[in-house]
């Protein structure tokens, strides 16, 4: 069995890092992750728990109230693996 994860997700998760201009490291410690958390992420390898996940847009929610270009905000559908059987 084959599990892949929509890169949707970790796409977003890498854009949004890279707008604030934060390196992995500080932008886990913003979420409250590990650094190998937020790596796993945005490299496809894991996604984040609903919990984190809300972490996430509540940061990216505060900044869209600004005038910068953020990236969309990703589908909630993509958070389940997909499973090859």
């Amino acid at each position: 069995m084959t599990v892949a994860i929509d890169t949707e997700v970790s796409t977003f998760i890498r854009a949004l890092r890279k707008h604030l201009k934060l390196s992995q490291e500080k932008f886990a410690l913003k979420l409250g992750i590990s650094f190998p958390t937020l790596s796993r992420w945005e490299r496809g390898k894991a996604i984040p728990s609903q919990l984190a996940w809300e972490k996430v847009v509540r940061l990216w929610e505060k900044l869209s109230d600004g005038a910068a270009q953020l990236p969309p905000l990703p589908d909630e559908q993509n958070f389940r693996p997909l499973v090859d059987l």
